[in-house]
């Protein structure tokens, strides 16, 4: 499942030669939150595809609305067993060390983790904050491999963070809901965005309030 906004269509029909490499027969789903002339050369090509499908917005409502949408369609509407995560530039080599960790360690769900950064360590640390047992490295890290039952319990109309981090929440509606049992692994050569905007900080941190307060202080009026 992969959310897609103004992508090279060179690099989305590379992803999913590479892909079809390293997964057999895969299902593979594009969340595109473009424009709507994008849309029309993202629905050319994956018409010639097999396997492949797209939905998209009519408005675009960033990051993390595309991903809700694209993880809850994957199991309710194709009630997928396993659904991977990844963005266009990540390197597809890792995917088989993901099923391997998930299924030998009997994990729900395993996240990805590149070099520590400054943002990142402190992410992680007011990650841990919230003592929900997961010592992830990268927590808001786009690269996950869910099992399906997971996601079917998550409760998609509390999950609002617009930006990556929507993975904070996504991660304490797994802890609350009983699934514990995280795996990680380390992967390199991802080309994306390197920098952190002011905006991506606030978000984050938005997130992280909203969790904390649902973690400490749930009986609180909910927003």
């Amino acid at each position: 499942m992969i959310p897609t906004r103004n992508e090279e269509i060179e690099e989305v029909k590379s992803l999913v030669r590479s892909l079809r490499r390293v997964i057999k027969e895969p299902y593979i789903f594009f969340i595109d939150d473009s424009n709507p002339i994008y849309h029309e050369k993202m629905r050319d090509l994956v018409s010639k595809m097999k396997n492949v499908y797209l939905l998209w917005h009519e408005d675009i409502l960033g990051y993390g609305k595309a991903l809700k949408y694209g993880l809850a369609h994957a199991v309710f509407t194709f009630d997928c067993d396993y659904v991977l995560e990844m963005d266009v530039d990540h390197p597809v080599e890792p995917i088989p060390l993901f099923f391997t960790k998930l299924l030998k360690d009997k994990c729900d769900f395993v996240v990805g983790y590149e070099e520590t950064n400054i943002h990142r360590r402190v992410t992680r640390f007011l990650f841990r904050l919230l003592r929900l047992g997961f010592k992830l490295k990268h927590p808001t890290c786009g690269f996950v491999l869910w099992r399906g039952e997971v996601l079917r319990y998550i409760p998609w109309e509390r999950v609002k963070s617009k930006r990556d981090a929507v993975h904070i929440e996504l991660l304490y509606w797994a802890w609350k809901r009983g699934f514990r049992r995280v795996g990680e692994v380390h992967f390199t050569g991802h080309k994306g965005e390197r920098r952190y905007s002011f905006r991506r900080c606030l978000s984050w941190l938005i997130s992280w309030f909203r969790v904390f307060r649902l973690r400490y202080f749930w009986n609180w009026r909910e927003f």
